[in-house]
């Protein structure tokens, strides 16, 4: 009898939390069955502990009855919110955020959990993550479908002087609003007893507690898991299938590259870890992005209203390339003096090129034959 009213109840979910970012044969989860429209601080229906040297059967059948989800752990799991111009394909939604990475954009595998007009949210993971607990899961007989992080099961703070916090173990995990971009909320994983080491901008706004819970005391899984579901979108990113790969992008309009890097000069601490020196690095990446957007305004405003096939956009540490294929080019002898003074331009063989030292000035032009 229970078990017909569970397949009854399609919104059910089973939600496993992972605590690392990669299964290991010791690795233990906690999992819970839960309902999205159970009361504020209720309970999971189920739950329990599933380590990699055991099966268990209960887990095993709710999860070929229920939509599974694999909730990984805060650190494992990149937030950004671009702006998203007009016309852009999906296959072209990486050049948004390449600049704002540090592994290989072909590597990442993204989801649009919103989609607006002008604006996406957009959560990125490693492949080879996911692809890790698809075999771990498979030896433990799971049928995982989805997967999120545990800030999608975080409502936002009610107002820009406030932040939506919740503790784990080690860290909070903390929410806030964007304030020159309606709607958009920041993701923020921050060492507990630091709090005075926060963003400036983020030190002084009240704290807000979730469903009432306490900002010092972590919830037992159970809690958070329930927790987590009652928040959860009802769309969540599927699982990569065996063998499945993303088209890295191979051309994107000039005038699309310019107005959409213009706008995400920094959404930088998605996910920060202060290290040594936290200080001087995060004040020479907002450096960094200033020159970055400065640049990305003067060339929008030297290119006009034409619009050119780019071949590359790459953000390399303190500098900008981009260029341009040279079959593609009605003149380029113009196309080098409107990008005077912006950087360095040279002329190979298939390609013109603009390099940018972020670091400095825009430099003179360099043209070669």
């Amino acid at each position: 009898m229970t078990l017909s009213l569970l397949r009854r109840r399609t919104s059910l979910r089973v939600l496993l939390q992972a605590t690392e970012r990669e299964p290991t044969p010791e690795a233990t989860l906690a999992w819970a069955l839960v309902e999205p429209d159970s009361p504020s601080g209720s309970p999971p229906l189920e739950e329990g502990y599933l380590t990699g040297d055991t099966l268990d059967a209960r887990l095993v059948t709710l999860s070929r009855e229920h939509l599974t989800v694999l909730i990984l752990p805060p650190d494992a799991v990149s937030h950004f919110c671009p702006a998203h111009p007009k016309g852009l394909k999906h296959s072209e939604w990486p050049v948004l955020i390449e600049d704002r990475v540090a592994t290989e954009i072909s590597q990442l595998i993204l989801a649009a959990i919103e989609q607006r007009p002008d604006r996406l949210e957009l959560v990125a993971v490693d492949r080879h993550v996911l692809q890790a607990w698809q075999a771990w899961f498979a030896e433990h007989g799971l049928v995982i479908t989805c997967w999120a992080s545990g800030f999608m099961g975080m409502p936002a703070p009610d107002g820009f002087d406030q932040l939506r916090v919740l503790a784990d173990e080690s860290h909070w995990m903390i929410t806030s609003l964007e304030p020159e971009e309606p709607g958009v909320v920041h993701w923020l994983t921050w060492p507990r007893g630091w709090g005075d080491m926060l963003p400036p901008d983020l030190r002084e706004h009240s704290w807000q507690p979730v469903e009432g819970f306490g900002i010092e005391t972590p919830l037992v899984p159970g809690q958070r898991l329930a927790l987590f579901g009652r928040h959860l979108p009802a769309r969540l990113p599927q699982m990569p299938s065996a063998g499945a790969t993303r088209r890295t992008p191979g051309r994107l309009a000039l005038v699309l590259t310019a107005l959409l890097l213009a706008h995400g000069a920094l959404g930088a601490w998605s996910i920060l870890r202060p290290p040594s020196g936290i200080a001087g690095e995060t004040d020479r990446l907002i450096q960094r992005n200033v020159r970055l957007e400065a640049v990305l305004e003067r060339l929008d405003e030297a290119l006009g209203e034409a619009t050119l096939t780019l071949d590359r956009f790459a953000v390399t540490g303190q500098g900008l390339i981009l260029a341009w294929p040279l079959e593609k080019l009605r003149d380029p002898a113009a196309l080098e003096q409107r990008l005077a003074g912006l950087g360095q331009v040279s002329r190979g063989a298939d390609h013109l090129t603009l390099d940018v030292d972020l670091d400095g000035e825009p430099s003179t032009t360099r043209a070669t034959p």
